[in-house]
Order: C-alpha cells, then structure tokens, then sequence
C-alpha cells in the first residue's frame, strides 16, 4: 500500500502510563472505550558498568564506540515520569507511584548539570505543568494577592479576619501542586521528585531540577554541538521506548535543517533527522553522536503506524543550550545557589560567519579565535577596549577575536559561552585578544 502525505502522522514520542493498541493512545491513554491494552513493566536491573575485556574481543570497532558510548552516558539518562497527587497528600510514593496515583505520561530526559538539572521535552511533562498553573491561575483570579496576601493592599486591610483567613486558605490549596514530576537515574529502582524549573514550549523543551544529598555527585552528558554535523554521520539514541528504560539504538544523521511543527504550534527549524529508532517513551532523551556528546533531543517520528518508521527528529542541541543555559542560570540566583551571572557585553559570530568574514578579507580560513561581532556601550568589555566588527563604507571591518580565557585557548563559540556561563558577576577575569593584523594583547576586566 502506498501512503500519501496525508496518511503520515507527526507523532511526539510521550509515552503514557498505559500503553493502548489503538494509534489514538499513542498521545492518550483510555480504558473507557474497552481498548485492548498491553502492560509494559518497569525494568530494573540493567547496569552500566564496563564489561569484562574478554566480552570486548571480538568486536567491530562500531559495536565497540557503542558499548562504550551506553557505559559513559547511560547513567545520566533519566526515565521521567508524571502522576496526579492523590486528594488529601502533598507527595506521591516515590518507591511504586503507581499506587494510588494516576499517570499523566512518561519519557525520558538527561542530566546536564552535577546539582541536578535535566533536560526533557516540554509535551513529557506537559500535563503536569498545565494542571499545576491551571491551579495558581485559579486561585489568583478567585483570591489575588492585593486582596488577601501577605503584601495585601492598605485599602483592602479593614477586611474582616475571617474573610481573609477564608480567602488565604483557599487560596493556599490552589496553589498547592496537583501534580508531581518523578525521574529515575542510573538504574535505581527508586523515584527522586523534580520541580519544573521552566518550559519552553516553542522548542519542546523543559528544564528540571532534582535535589542532590550532599557529598553525592551525579553523571551529566557533555553537550556538543548541531551546527558542525554532516548528513551520514553516526549516533545513538539512548532512552526509554515504551518503559523500556536504557534502550540504546544506533542510526545516521538522515538529513539537516529540517522543520517540524512543535507542540506549540511553531515550526521548529534546524531538526536533526535520523534512522535511528525511536519511539513513543524516547521523548526527551539524548541523540548522540559517536563521541557520546548530546547533539539533539528526540522529540518526534513521522509514522502511519504510531512506530519507528526510520524518520525521527531531534531538536538541536544548540538551540536549546542557549534557551536552557539562561532558565538555570536565573533559577541558581533566584535560589541563593550562585550569584547573578557575570556579564562581558559582548556579541559573538558564528563559526559561518566567522568563516565568511576571514575569507572576505583574505586570510586563512584556519584563523584561530572567536570573532567579536559587536561590543555594548558602556560594558565591561568597552571599557577595556575591546573591537567589535565595524563598517568603512561598504565594506565590513574586523576588529578583535577571543584567543584565550585566563590562558586556555578557545577556538569554538560553545567554548566561550559555556565558560561565561559558570563566571559570576564581580569576578575578573583574564582575556587574550588578537586583532586583526595578528597583534595580541592580554587585557583584564571586572564582570558586571
């Protein structure tokens, strides 16, 4: 049979608590109609430790990259969950949430940070962010803040005490969460409750944090980049198709810059296309390539059956750092954990652009650094000088680029970037710069 374009389906990859035969309950769950059901049980009990070297003989290089890629990124995938709290508790059974409480859907996502912070898809845990702000709304427009809040107005202060108490009360209880967000990392068999940090909808994408004991560390996946890939290139999918958690597939970059309609409606551009297979559950892991850095995160199949058909994509792991970097960066300050990012004011070219101007000019196209596109007036980085690109009449001048922070030398934007993002306003810091001529100079300055 021969599909056409409108038989094909654009299917996020949630899975939920109860996995139906029909195509309908790929999204949604729904025993009502009598549906016939297949359970999927946990798994518990899959390791990621290195095997023995004598399992290791024998094998192709590939199954080897591939063993070693599930070893060295496995532990910080993490199985992502959401359930409704039950009426009358503040928290779910962490060991089994299956008891007593209603699923809302599954996935996966992955830790980016030691304290804590996991990536996942906006539509993994859609539901659960939707009925909690469904609540806080509520509760806001039936008993604002001006009215029964502790910072109530002054005009609104003669309310009698038991109409306050009244409002504030019922108030509390709608803002209580209905909902609660569970993961389950390197093959514990126990839950760890996460607080949605923020969402983005317009890419998918969803920030969450879990609490860390103290002296403990946690595995994080080093993230790499989407806008150096080539079609043909190896990766892996790391994830948890239909609850079966830590299932790694293999595939190729299929093609580049595709556009998929997101969950909010938008087109997503720059998607990641690959036959690597993924399914509904795979929703908000890792695409890897074959150094096991995070290029993307799976978050959708073309498919006329609800299955891998061979045509995922992944929104690229590029775009969503820079979303990402500023939701936790701005949730460590707001939280005490760190103070307010340190702040350059500078802009910065892409690799692309970088190469275009260099070529323009004459110069080797190997040129080191990172071009400076423009500097703000004013900024720490104005007051020491530093050289933006500039124009004479028509054409386009270069001025300074990035050589070296505090004396390790940066050649890619992602370095710079993910170096500013752990420096801290106040701190000073220590830039090699080199113009254009080739003259390098060793400048310092404050962050703001």
């Amino acid at each position: 049979m021969i599909h056409t374009v409108t038989d094909l389906l654009h299917i996020p990859l949630m899975f939920p608590s109860i996995l139906n035969v029909s195509l309908h309950a790929i999204t949604e769950s729904d025993e009502s109609n009598n549906i016939p059901v297949v359970r999927v049980p946990s798994v518990y009990g899959f390791s990621f430790k290195a095997p023995a070297s004598s399992l290791l003989d024998g094998l192709s290089a590939d199954e080897r990259t591939n063993v070693k890629i599930y070893q060295t990124t496995g532990p910080a995938v993490a199985y992502v969950t959401s359930v409704v709290i039950p009426r009358g508790k503040s928290t779910v059974n962490v060991t089994d949430p299956s008891k007593g409480s209603m699923g809302l859907g599954s996935g996966s996502g992955f830790l980016v940070e030691d304290d804590g912070y996991i990536i996942t898809n906006y539509h993994v845990i859609q539901r659960a962010w939707r009925m909690n702000a469904m609540g806080r709304e509520l509760g806001e427009a039936l008993f604002p803040s001006f009215l029964y809040g502790e910072d109530a107005s002054s005009q609104f202060s003669n309310l009698p005490k038991t109409i306050k108490s009244f409002g504030m009360k019922t108030r509390n209880r709608l803002d209580r969460p209905r909902a609660q967000v569970l993961v389950r990392i390197n093959s514990s068999t126990e839950y760890t409750q996460a607080d949605i940090v923020d969402v983005i909808p317009e890419l998918d994408a969803a920030v969450l944090k879990i609490s860390i004991p103290a002296g403990s560390s946690l595995n994080v996946l080093p993230l790499g980049s989407s806008s150096d890939l080539l079609v043909g290139q190896s990766v892996v999918a790391i994830g948890n198709p239909f609850g079966l958690e830590g299932s790694l597939t293999t595939g190729i970059v299929s093609a580049l810059n595709r556009e998929v309609t997101g969950i909010a409606g938008n087109q997503i551009r720059n998607c990641i296309q690959t036959d690597a297979a993924i399914n509904p559950g795979n929703s908000g892991g890792p695409l890897l390539d074959s150094q096991g850095k995070v290029i993307g995160i799976n978050t959708m199949i073309i498919s006329t059956s609800g299955s891998n058909a061979g045509i995922g994509f992944a929104v690229p792991i590029d775009t969503v750092r820079a979303a990402t970097n500023g939701i936790i960066s701005t949730h460590r300050v707001a939280n005490n954990v760190r103070p307010a990012q340190g702040l350059l004011g500078i802009g910065l070219c892409s690799t692309k652009m970088k190469e275009s101007l260099v070529m323009a000019a004459g110069k080797d196209i190997e040129f080191p650094g990172v071009l400076i596109s423009s500097v703000k007036v004013g900024s720490a980085a104005d007051l020491i000088g530093m050289k933006g690109l500039g124009l004479n009449g028509d054409e386009v001048t270069i001025g300074d680029r990035i050589v070296a922070i505090g004396g390790s030398y940066v050649n890619g934007l992602d370095e710079i970037t993910d170096d500013f993002q752990r420096r801290v306003a106040g701190e000073v810091v220590n830039l090699t710069l080199e113009d254009m001529d080739g003259k390098r100079r060793i400048v310092e300055t404050r962050l703001a």
